[in-house]
């Protein structure tokens, strides 16, 4: 997401606005959502090629996904399909994904709490990796 008015700078997660959603997307799954597309145009930029627009070819779009869900701490969490609460059945189903989003959630709070850095993870076709691990 390239910053309006300086092609040179791209910004994401919280220090990003998105123009057009109704409310501010904000947290840790948007700020990793933003890094992949923020690496992807920066790559782009690099090479040459022109920068990709907010929610096309591969960068995801935010505030319009049909099913979210939202962790109430580490055993519990609400599903929401298309904007609207569902029944319990529904909201159960959603529990599937909380132990994934509570563990990635957990992951990357514990980057800022490490003093070697972030734990290597892979985002698409992105590796983070710890401070300077593979050079010796």
């Amino acid at each position: 997401m390239q910053v309006p008015g300086h092609p040179q700078l791209f910004a994401g997660g919280d220090v990003a606005a998105v123009a057009g959603l109704p409310h501010e997307e904000k947290g840790v799954h948007t700020a990793l959502i933003h890094g992949v597309g923020v690496a992807r145009n920066l790559l782009r930029a690099l090479s040459g090629r022109s920068v990709v627009v907010h929610g096309s070819k591969g960068f995801p779009r935010l505030g319009t996904r049909s099913d979210m869900v939202i962790s109430l701490g580490p055993t519990n969490a609400l599903k929401i399909a298309t904007g609207v609460f569902k029944n319990s059945a529904r909201l159960q189903e959603g529990r599937k994904y909380l132990h994934f989003k509570w563990v990635l959630e957990c992951d990357v709070l514990s980057m800022f709490r490490d003093p070697r850095g972030p734990i290597p993870m892979q985002y698409g076709r992105f590796t983070v990796r710890r401070g300077n691990e593979d050079q010796d």
